[in-house]
């Protein structure tokens, strides 16, 4: 609810958490201003192993053909 508002020690202690909640990296959240968007969300998680996650059931992960991308073309299913 604090928005930009956060202090320094504030937005770290919450984007630990989201880390910790999500599996995101802290660089990763820090850069999205701690705004996380569904489709950045599926396609960033596995990013490192080149696969992306189902957008409404992560068990389905699928190839990630442009792992250099914002969003995956297709949902895995």
């Amino acid at each position: 609810m604090k928005g930009s508002a956060l202090n320094a020690r504030e937005r770290a202690q919450v984007i630990a958490k989201l880390a910790r909640y999500t599996g995101l990296s802290e660089d990763y959240i820090d850069r999205t201003d701690l705004r996380i968007n569904i489709f950045r969300f599926c396609k960033e998680l596995l990013r490192d192993k080149h696969r992306t996650i189902g957008r409404l059931d992560s068990r389905f992960t699928g190839i990630d053909r442009d792992s250099a991308g914002e969003s995956s073309r297709t949902t895995p299913a």
